[in-house]
Formats: C-alpha cells, sequence, structure tokens
C-alpha cells in the first residue's frame, strides 16, 4: 500500500520540481534584465511558490505520519529504515527547492529595489500584501504540520524501543 504512496510522492515532487526549475529560470532572466512590473510579478510568484511548498510539506508530513501509525505494528526495522530513506530524499528535494526559491526571491528584490530605489520596509510591505492572500491558514498549516511531525517522530521512537526490545530478547534466548 506504502509503495503506491511512495510512486505518487515521488511523481509529486518530480512534477513540482520541474515546474520549479522552470520558474526559476525565467526569475533569474526577470532579476536580471526584468523592468518594474515583470519583477513586481515574479516576486509574487515566488511567495506563491513559498505557499504551495508548505501545502506541499503539510501533504508530505500527513502521509509519512499515517503510513507510521497503520504499519508501524507491522513493520521491521529493514522496512522502517527503507520508508525512511525514502521520505528523506523527498524531503531533501523540498528544502533544495525551498531554499533556491528564498534566493531567487532575494535576486528579485535586490533587482527591485535597484530599479525603484525602494527602501527594505517598502519592500518588506510589498511581500506582506502578497503573503496576505496566504496567511490566514498559514499558521493553522505550520501548526499541523508540526503536530504530524511529532506524531511521525514518537511513532518512530515507538518502533525502535520494540525493535531494541526484540533485540534484547534475541540475545537472551541464545
Amino acid at each position: 500500500n506504502w509503495v503506491i504512496t511512495k510512486k505518487a510522492l515521488s511523481e509529486y515532487v518530480e512534477k513540482h520540481g520541474k515546474a520549479i526549475n522552470d520558474s526559476e529560470k525565467n526569475f533569474d532572466d526577470i532579476a536580471t534584465n526584468g523592468d518594474n512590473e515583470s519583477v513586481l510579478s515574479a516576486l509574487k510568484a515566488t511567495v506563491k511558490m513559498q505557499y504551495l511548498l508548505d501545502l506541499h510539506k503539510e501533504k508530505f508530513v500527513t502521509v509519512h505520519s499515517g503510513i507510521l501509525e497503520r504499519q508501524s505494528e507491522r513493520m521491521d526495522e529493514d522496512k522502517l529504515n527503507h520508508l525512511e530513506s525514502a521520505f528523506s530524499k523527498i524531503e531533501n528535494k523540498s528544502d533544495e527547492a525551498e531554499s533556491r526559491i528564498a534566493q531567487k526571491q532575494e535576486n528579485l528584490i535586490a533587482r527591485y529595489k535597484v530599479l525603484t530605489g525602494a527602501s527594505d520596509e517598502e519592500v518588506q510591505s510589498i511581500l506582506d500584501g502578497f503573503m496576505a492572500e496566504f496567511e490566514d491558514t498559514s499558521q493553522q498549516r505550520h501548526d499541523r504540520i508540526q503536530e504530524k511531525e511529532d506524531s511521525i517522530q514518537d511513532n518512530k521512537d515507538k518502533m525502535n524501543q520494540r525493535f531494541k526490545s526484540n533485540r534484547s530478547l534475541g540475545n537472551k534466548s541464545e
């Protein structure tokens, strides 16, 4: 059952990774050659991409947590390690994308400031306006992500304790 989920997650990350890579090329061009309007549009796009990455992270931790909750009693240590390796790879790709988008946003901010002479406060105000479109759910989403991440860690701790107990019992019987 989790193989389908792993495949779906991999496809999801691959699809969004391609979209992010394509967008990054556009951001680079705009950060170098763009006018005020195109830079503002690209800045808004980076805010939206950060939002979409947050949504992806929420889905990711929900699936990860759900698999551990449903499968924890049936998994042995090798299966858990395999699962964690797969999820770790996906999480690393997402983190890399998040870092790249943040860097692109910084480049676009620098271009906008050069074009307009805007202060840091003015730029932050613009970004805050873009973020306001998503803020109503942002904190709630972060809270849900944290809750699921805590659940993931709790399940992994329980499973590792069970594995440790099983190893101890196995050593005593020898």
